[in-house]
């Protein structure tokens, strides 16, 4: 039973006073709790806003037991299950208990020095590494049983199968169903043309190292950090697949079609 909400909105959205009045309004008439803050004793966690505002609200849970519902006031809404115009029957579902949940595979990133801890946080979609100016980035990917490969390319992309659809896929990568547990590595611009994109287990245990001054590392396209000279990152699944709420009943390949064009 649903006890405690969060709504977590993106103030910057069109319509977003109307959409979060009214989940205000109908949760107090369901004696429902609306909490200022995620947490681990959070049931439900409403994301409204697009995309970039489920990315957010994903890093932001850190646990395996809370819902997240996403309401899309955007264009894409590709992670978004339900429309302002549907949210009041999408509340009435998620209270009943009538919908579907997609766990979904996330990462935890770490950048690492050698006698230094810098960061550490969640990733839904993609961890993005980039040159930080005109010279290519020499990369060495280790894993649980030594070294995977080297790369000199423009960047690499470490994608979850919820992020295959991103970035990932720009730069030549596959379509991966987004409940699969694999982390896709792509290659941006490589120079050697053996360098393609690789399919791991998500049990794998990354340490990418980079023989360049300095690179660009970017989470989720929203959180962003310049990588130094001898800090290295560590890449590995979260401990806990992330609860998204599927209202839509479309499923994902009616959803590629709607959103990308693929095969119609």
């Amino acid at each position: 039973m649903i006890k405690k909400v969060v709504l977590f909105p993106n103030l910057k959205k069109k319509g977003i006073k109307k959409a979060v009045s009214f989940l205000k309004k109908r949760l107090k008439e369901k004696r429902i709790k609306v909490e200022k803050e995620i947490s681990s004793r959070s049931d439900l966690v409403i994301a409204i806003g697009g995309d970039g505002t489920i990315l957010k609200a994903a890093r932001e849970i850190k646990n395996g037991k809370t819902l997240l519902l996403g309401v899309n006031l955007g264009e894409v809404g590709f992670l978004t299950t339900t429309t302002g115009e549907k949210l009041n029957e999408s509340l009435n579902e998620v209270l009943t208990n009538n919908f579907f949940i997609s766990p979904r595979l996330m990462l935890r990133v770490q950048v690492r020095g050698d006698v230094t801890s810098r960061q550490d946080c969640f990733c839904l979609n993609e961890v993005v590494l980039m040159r930080k100016d005109p010279r290519i980035l020499s990369l060495r990917i280790l894993g649980r049983k030594g070294k995977i490969g080297e790369f000199c390319a423009d960047g690499l992309i470490i994608a979850t199968p919820t992020g295959s659809t991103g970035h990932s896929l720009s730069a030549g990568g596959p379509l991966v169903f987004p409940e699969e547990e694999i982390i896709i590595l792509t290659p941006i611009c490589s120079v050697s043309l053996a360098s393609r994109p690789l399919i791991l287990s998500a049990n794998e245990k990354l340490r990418i190292e980079i023989d360049s001054p300095d690179a660009n590392l970017t989470i989720d396209g929203q959180k962003n950090f310049l990588l130094k000279r001898k800090e290295f990152l560590l890449v590995r699944r979260a401990p806990f697949l992330l609860k998204l709420i599927d209202t839509s009943r479309k499923g994902y390949f009616k959803l590629l079609q709607e959103k990308l064009g693929w095969l119609p």
